[in-house]
């Protein structure tokens, strides 16, 4: 791009978007065009909202995590191009009208306080199919569980219309919406960079949140595909004994403390990775009202029993004009639930994920005595089309 994307809650370039006319990837989905919450409302865009949203360009506050801020005449292309977006798409950006007054009146009832919504991810993303959730308010609505108030509701509609799941991308540094994304159920998933900032700049490295994504075994059966915690680290560890080759190689969990030390130092190296992605598949909670609501955890001290795992490493390269490739590693499922088709939908989910960030392919090894796997993988499309090669290194 030829200016920079802003890394804000709403990801809307600032200056030269793309234009209101070209088509999205994303899939299709339909958003009522209002919606009342306890305190707000959602609704299209009115002309008188155009002075107050200047205002709220204009204002350093909220442009914190911009760029800069944005003349009168920019202001009103943007809103332009949100009043096109629900044209095209049948979803988009709502204009947020204060109902519940602040302390002391102010502000008043009635009053426009910024937007929220509903826009496609930008290509170069992870999720770059996708939708986007984002947010803009006023400060004086801020610290008061307005924009969570508000996201919420986008969610819930969301879910409604039939869409699963939801990205939204901020910088780094902004604490406050990654405090909202995680607030509407969101998890951190991945790093990227905003290409048009420049490298070294403040605001160039983003973070990519997104809803918990579900598959389904033959059966019929629902999983939910979800970022790996510290607390599933017992669970983990089990998955990965309960194979052939895993119980020569790994400890049970709470056997060894030096081993659950060398396991806990592995998982943070990987969870601080942004191009790492340890994900576990538990089941999903048919009460939620959405898949993009959060699970409520089951009591107790311990994570539930997980059915799965997996791990992603997102390698750049500049090979291939530059392509980025996802290798799919240690894959495990439940040795009681195998056989069930639960392993295939693993893997297409970890196929569609990579296709969703834009790599151009997806590898992986497998131990050269596991000629099921090898059977299990050409099922599922993936070719024998290296020979791969390891060198142990001892501890001298």
């Amino acid at each position: 791009m030829t200016t920079p994307e802003p890394p804000a809650v709403s990801r809307i370039p600032s200056s030269t978007p793309p234009s209101s006319t070209a088509p999205t990837a994303s899939p299709p989905v339909r958003l009522p065009r209002e919606i009342r919450t306890e305190r707000l409302l959602l609704r299209p865009w009115r002309p008188e909202d155009r002075e107050p949203f200047a205002a709220l360009n204009a204002d350093p506050r909220v442009m914190e995590h911009f760029p800069a801020t944005l003349s009168r005449e920019e202001s009103d292309a943007l809103a332009d191009r949100i009043e096109a977006a629900w044209e095209r798409d049948g979803a988009g950006l709502y204009a947020v009208e204060l109902l519940d007054p602040g302390p002391g009146g102010t502000p008043p009832s009635g009053t426009f306080t910024g937007f929220t919504g509903l826009l496609p991810m930008k290509p170069g993303f992870p999720g770059s199919a996708g939708w986007e959730i984002g947010w803009r308010l006023a400060p004086s609505c801020w610290r008061r569980g307005l924009a969570t108030e508000a996201a919420r509701a986008v969610r819930d509609a969301a879910a409604a219309a039939g869409l699963e799941t939801l990205h939204s991308v901020t910088s780094e540094s902004n604490a406050a919406s990654q405090g909202v994304m995680r607030a509407i159920g969101l998890e951190r998933w991945s790093s990227a960079v905003f290409r048009g900032v420049p490298r070294g700049h403040r605001l160039r490295r983003a973070v990519v949140y997104r809803s918990p994504s579900s598959i389904a075994d033959a059966e019929g059966r629902r999983y939910r595909v979800r970022r790996a915690r510290e607390e599933d680290l017992p669970e983990i560890v089990r998955l990965l004994l309960d194979d052939r080759l895993g119980a020569d190689r790994e400890t049970a969990w709470g056997r060894d403390p030096e081993a659950d030390a060398r396991y806990l130092r592995a998982f943070e190296d990987i969870d601080d990775d942004g191009r790492q992605h340890l994900a576990v598949l538990e089941e999903a909670d048919a009460s939620a009202p959405g898949l993009c609501a959060p699970v409520s955890p089951l009591p107790g001290p311990r994570a539930p029993r997980l059915a799965g795992t997996m791990q992603l490493t997102v390698t750049p390269g500049l090979s291939h004009q530059g392509a980025e490739r996802v290798t799919v590693e240690a894959v495990r499922v439940d040795s009681a639930l195998r056989g069930g088709g639960l392993g295939s939908a693993f893997v297409r989910w970890a196929v569609e994920d990579a296709r969703s960030r834009g790599a151009q392919t997806v590898q992986l090894t497998s131990n050269a005595s596991r000629t099921d796997a090898h059977r299990f993988y050409e099922r599922l499309g993936f070719a024998k089309s290296h020979t791969g090669f390891k060198l142990q290194l001892g501890e001298g």
